[in-house]
């Protein structure tokens, strides 16, 4: 009972600070003292062996770790073009997005989130787009970079949702939500960021950061993050859940070890590269989901991403320092984007197309209808098991067309909506 609870809370003098309202009993403590018998790490397993409690751990502090892969070789200014570099972005040739808009180029009511380190909020690619953003960090309504090295959360909501101003989102016309996830967070703090997300009304989330890449260690997701984001499937879009995407990492290890993106109620995306052979750093396993492009190995030849980058000196592809731009270059854009950071928000855009033609749909429907699209890439190499999965490329590599073919002939139950009809 929680009289047991109680009885603890005050002979250690342990005080509640908060309900965790992504769960249906879920509470935040303050310990009387840092370390000791008074102490979290202490007082967390004593709270753990009551019957009632089903976990119970301290507010451990971690760094945030994205996913970008760069190429072998130093980032350049792009060529300035006075209308689109979509010919530079041969990732939506291959995934046939750019074919899949003659069916949609979403919805401004589908609000695709990016969890990352901050979006560059004025880049012009993003104006007029965003209708919500926070930051983790300082708890203010601004999700712009704030530190030196905040150049990864705008290059991958450019490839989710970028405009088309001079460079593509696979989702061009879908809204964004900017949440800067700081440097350093902690647990409590990294699932309110999810129940904050579901409560702006995100249709997708897109999350291309986990635990270090490279060292074979097993990294557990937080028992609290994991409440968090089973509250966004379970309840966000008003109980139709939302569709998560997680960068299945760049280690070329197993995902298993990465207990976020094996989570299963996200969807672990997983690296190719332009020649639809899996890029040598994408994790792999039984969780990796689906595969989308990205670059791969620059000295064989591999192409990057291109993509929107930080406006400024502290992009990816920074301005000169003394200023002067060169007239036939472009500084606000990269071409040399990449790792399983890029694949996943590409694959983000996706579901948010998906959901632009059928808003209905579940995100379990979701799931199904991004593998049921996909293609067999690598059949030689991929090992596709009887039930057409691969733990290097998932069910295979997306194709959007195909996505959102199958999405006008699919019919959830209680849909309205005038594209669906009974598979």
């Amino acid at each position: 009972t929680i009289e047991a609870i109680n009885l603890l809370n005050k002979k250690h003098g342990v005080q509640i600070i908060s309900k965790q309202d992504y769960m249906s009993n879920g509470f935040e403590l303050q310990a009387p003292m840092s370390e000791g018998e008074k102490g979290p790490i202490y007082l967390s397993n004593l709270y753990y062996e009551l019957e009632e409690v089903e976990f119970s751990h301290p507010n451990f502090v971690r760094r945030r770790r994205t996913r970008y892969k760069p190429a072998n070789k130093k980032n350049t200014a792009v060529s300035k073009s006075s209308t689109s570099f979509l010919n530079e972005q041969w990732h939506l040739d291959q995934t046939k997005t750019t074919d899949a808009w003659e069916i949609s180029m979403g919805s401004p009511t589908i609000k695709i989130a990016i969890l990352d380190d901050g979006i560059d909020t004025s880049h012009k690619e993003f104006q007029n787009k965003i209708v919500a953003e926070f930051d983790f960090g300082s708890n203010i309504q601004d999700g712009s970079p704030k530190s030196d090295f905040d150049s990864h959360g705008t290059a991958c909501a450019g490839v989710a949702v970028g405009s088309g101003i001079k460079a593509y989102g696979a989702a061009p016309k879908c809204s964004l939500i900017a949440v800067r996830y700081p440097d350093v967070i902690d647990y409590a703090k990294e699932a309110y960021m999810f129940k904050w997300t579901a409560d702006q009304g995100a249709d997708v989330i897109s999350c291309s950061w986990g635990p270090a890449d490279g060292y074979g260690t097993y990294d557990p997701l937080p028992d609290n993050v994991r409440e968090a984001i089973k509250f966004c499937v379970e309840e966000g879009r008003s109980g139709k859940g939302i569709p998560i995407f997680w960068a299945a990492g760049n280690g070329n290890e197993s995902v298993s070890n990465d207990g976020y993106a094996s989570n299963p109620n996200v969807m672990a995306v997983a690296a190719n590269n332009d020649i639809e052979m899996r890029s040598f750093y994408s994790d792999f396993g039984p969780e990796v989901f689906i595969s989308a492009p990205s670059n791969g190995d620059a000295s064989m030849g591999r192409r990057g991403i291109f993509t929107a980058d930080r406006s400024g000196q502290l992009g990816y592809n920074p301005d000169p320092i003394d200023g002067s731009l060169h007239p036939a270059e472009d500084f606000d854009y990269t071409s040399d984007f990449g790792g399983t950071s890029s694949a996943t928000p590409l694959v983000a855009g996706i579901a948010g197309l998906i959901l632009s033609v059928d808003q209905n749909l579940t995100w379990t429907e979701v799931k199904e209808i991004l593998k049921d699209c996909a293609d067999k890439i690598d059949t030689s190499n991929g090992n596709y098991n009887t039930d057409g999965r691969s733990e290097l490329y998932g069910y295979g590599r997306v194709n959007t067309k195909r996505a959102l073919q199958l999405t006008q002939s699919f019919r959830s139950p209680g849909s309205n909506s005038p594209n669906a009809t009974t598979p």
